[in-house]
């Protein structure tokens, strides 16, 4: 009985037409419209999770030489965080790690008898203060952020611990010309580890020489970076 009284009263409320309009009213528009702004944005927050990209790079100095050879060197500690088939970018160039490896090398404590200052690059270098010298006599030299480095490690026997003329000539002078005198007071062997690049292009406008590169470490979407 109860019940149904208070079924009565209910239906009495909403007996007339205008009463029966204001209990329809669920919604208003301002809420459609806030629900439609929240929907369109979590939509293009999964779009821009799901097709931008998040890049990591790792900038190095990378010598080229031939289209076939192009290498720079990565810190020997770090060898693990590098992988083959990795992207490069070199002077508007693209292309891939080819190798990694590691290998010895020899830092030169070399003090030029002139002050004038060396760019970065190539150098060859023989032992002596001979102009009369052989190209099997030279060693390859390598001068970068105020570094002299070979990497023949025979030279560490023949420079280390005493004061050795030699004499430096560009890898871009042909004609070797005199070259510069120096003297080596040490040799000391360190590891590195170096990458080789093969480009994507089959023609390119590089020039032998030092460029800026630097490696594509990482290159993912958003939303895999945070399910990972």
């Amino acid at each position: 009985m109860a019940k149904l009284l208070f079924r009565k009263k209910s239906m009495d409320r909403i007996s007339s037409p205008d009463e029966m309009r204001d209990y329809l009213r669920v919604t208003s528009p301002r809420l459609w419209m806030l629900l439609g702004t929240i929907i369109l944005l979590l939509a293009g927050f999964v779009f821009y999770a799901a097709t931008s990209r998040m890049e990591s790079t790792y900038p190095l100095k990378m010598e080229f030489y031939t289209r076939d050879l192009i290498s720079g060197e990565i810190p020997f500690d770090r060898m693990d965080h590098f992988s083959v088939g990795m992207p490069v970018r070199i002077a508007g160039e693209t292309g891939s790690i080819q190798s990694i490896f590691a290998s010895a090398r020899v830092r030169l404590d070399l003090m030029p008898d002139t002050s004038a200052d060396f760019e970065e690059g190539l150098y060859y270098m023989a032992i002596g203060e001979g102009t009369s010298v052989s190209i099997e006599d030279m060693h390859y030299l390598r001068y970068s952020n105020g570094v002299w480095t070979c990497s023949n490690l025979s030279l560490q026997q023949q420079l280390e611990n005493r004061d050795t003329r030699v004499r430096i000539w560009s890898a871009e002078d042909e004609a070797l010309a005199e070259g510069r005198l120096a003297t080596v007071s040490d040799a000391e062997p360190y590891m590195v580890a170096e990458a080789t690049v093969m480009l994507d292009s089959e023609e390119t406008a590089l020039q032998p020489g030092r460029y800026d590169a630097e490696i594509v470490t990482e290159n993912t979407t958003p939303i895999s970076f945070l399910l990972n």
